[in-house]
């Protein structure tokens, strides 16, 4: 990987040059305000000296008119720099996010929704860090330490170079430290999103804590991971304080020795006491650079361990446009909406999950896929769904295979009702909208009434305006199936998957859910994958999975007749 430093700030894209003036424009200024001070008070101790208030007024005077000047300064380059960090910072968030929705599905299996969440915010906000107000401050240091070095050695270059020596010790301290930090910075960044992650699985997992009494184990959890981030961040202030403390005993060095050796030139009439104490008021521009090493150091290292991870996720491999490596098998027949053919799939190399899978449902059929738990079942309707590329064979979507089109596209002619719908946090309206985002009222009104979901709305208090709650946490199982099935109704897709889309509901909501699948089906392609045997037995054809293999296929009647698997399933169901 790039430094990620760079990396970020490529993307500030033709914003490059201006992100970098506001950086130099601000830095100039406050710089440009340090030094006004410095001469300033010379100016006051000249006056104290000479008893002239000519020598001081005059002082203020220039004082004031370049601080109207710099102050200027400083805050053009301020607005700038803050101006396009937070462009930056929002067009980090948006390519995450852009990003996240181009990653494959593995990637969401390997990586905890509150991992992902906290590179989102935790990370995305200390890179912020990096781009900013680091970068800007460090220059401001870098600048001003330039100009009160010049004018140590403009008073006495004996000066300057004591100024410089106890500096020196203190950068020898400041990079030895920087490694330790950074290694520190990382682990810690990876412990905080371990928490986060473990904090969403408390409030996802509430009511089950809840019913089986688990908060003693969910406590001693959270103190296992918040013991190990206190540890480590324990670890990083003790090395940030024995960095502060290395550079308070070479700042306090350099003050003595730097007042000791003016005093003695002093005293052979080299220097004037003005001019010691515009050395002295320059000298902590000096020492600034060096005390603030450690802080920057450590800032940095962290910045640059969330920065790492952020372009962690920006540089996953993400979902393919299409499946180009799919055998490309002949045309298939006029009318078939669903095609798969000698598919083979497995999630890992262990055991097979689909092995030559070969199936075709014609437009308007009505599939129902069965078998005992872990067939492959809901496995074939991922792969219909191009959430995993099939290792074998091929799959066909409205006549052309996913390596002939787009997986967008292949998804535009599906609807998909999964057992638990996805509710977005939102009103019902926004969610049955999600089927198509352009729909107007009386469509997402139409919808929830084919989805016989519309009088149960309409006796909530606010209507279609209700908020759902995180997950539709506010309505039932069943008012959530009907929302999802509205959602599907208003997609209009002509090819609809469903997956076991009653199992968790009691019976009276199953009633009602089943009602309103009927009026989905109405004219569409479906493949459904059932739980219970008695809800297809209406199908046209029922395949039957076991072991990831197609075993049987027939319909209900045929099916029973042949007594097999079947037969078996259904007599004990």
């Amino acid at each position: 990987m790039r430094n990620p430093l760079l990396r970020l700030l490529a993307r500030t894209g033709n914003t490059f040059t201006a992100f970098v003036a506001g950086m130099v424009i601000r830095a100039l200024g406050e710089t440009g305000i340090q030094i006004i001070f410095i001469f300033l008070i010379r100016d006051v101790f000249a006056s104290m000296v000479e008893l002239s208030p000519t020598v001081l007024f005059g002082g203020l005077g220039r004082a004031a008119m370049y601080f109207l000047i710099t102050l200027s300064v400083f805050l053009l380059g301020f607005f700038i720099l803050q101006r396009k960090v937070v462009d930056i910072t929002a067009r980090i968030r948006q390519d995450i996010f852009g990003k996240l929705h181009k990653l494959p599905m593995n990637y969401f299996k390997e990586h905890h929704s509150g991992d992902i969440v906290s590179r989102m915010t935790n990370d995305v906000n200390a890179t912020v860090a990096l781009l900013g107000e680091l970068p800007s401050r460090f220059l401001f240091e870098c600048f001003t330490f330039v100009a009160a070095a010049t004018i140590i050695f403009w008073v006495d270059y004996r000066l300057g170079l004591v100024a410089m020596l106890a500096g020196s010790l203190g950068a020898v301290a400041n990079t030895y430290a920087a490694k330790k930090l950074r290694t520190i910075s990382r682990a810690l960044q990876e412990s905080q999103s371990s928490l986060t992650a473990l904090y969403s699985d408390m409030f996802a997992g509430i009511t089950v804590i809840k019913s089986f009494s688990l908060y003693a184990v969910m406590k001693s959890a959270l103190a296992e991971k918040s013991g190990a981030v206190q540890k480590l961040g324990v670890d990083r202030v003790r090395t940030q304080a024995t960095l502060e403390g290395a550079n308070f005993v070479t700042s306090s060095l350099n003050v003595m020795g730097l007042l000791l050796v003016a005093a003695i030139l002093n005293l052979r009439g080299d220097v004037t006491i003005p001019e010691i104490v515009m050395v002295t008021q320059a000298q902590d521009g000096v020492d600034r650079l060096f005390r603030g090493l450690g802080a920057h150091i450590a800032g940095l290292q962290s910045s640059l361990a969330a920065a790492e991870r952020v372009c962690a996720v920006l540089d996953a491999p993400q979902e393919p446009e299409n499946y180009s490596t799919m055998a490309k098998d002949a045309p298939v027949a006029k009318g078939v909406a669903v095609a798969v053919r000698d598919l083979t799939f497995s999630y890992s190399s262990e055991a097979q999950t689909l092995s030559g899978v070969t199936l075709e449902v014609r437009y308007g059929e009505k599939v129902a896929l069965v078998g005992p738990s872990g067939g492959g079942k809901s496995t074939l309707l991922r792969l219909l769904l191009g959430w995993h590329a099939p290792e074998v064979g091929s799959i066909s979507i409205a006549g052309r295979t996913l390596s002939e089109q787009s997986l967008d596209e292949a998804r535009s002619h599906i609807a998909y009702v999964p057992q638990d719908a996805h509710l977005f946090s939102g009103t019902i309206a926004d969610n049955i909208r999600m089927g198509h985002l352009t729909a107007n009222e009386e469509e997402i009104v139409a919808a929830a009434k084919a989805a016989y979901a519309y009088d149960f709305v309409m006796a909530l208090e606010r209507g279609f305006d209700t908020q759902v709650g995180e997950k539709g946490a506010q309505l039932s199982g069943g008012q959530r199936q009907r929302i999802a099935i509205a959602r599907a109704i208003l997609r209009n897709a002509p090819i609809l998957l469903l997956d076991e889309a009653t199992a968790s509901l009691d019976s009276e909501s199953e009633t009602a859910v089943h009602t309103a699948l009927n009026s989905l089906m109405q004219d569409r392609t479906v493949i459904v994958v059932a739980h219970r045997l008695s809800t297809v037995e209406s199908a046209d054809r029922i395949v039957v999975l076991d072991g990831g293999r197609v075993v049987e296929a027939g319909t209900h009647a045929v099916l029973l007749a042949e007594q097999g698997l079947y037969y078996d399933l259904w007599r004990t169901a």
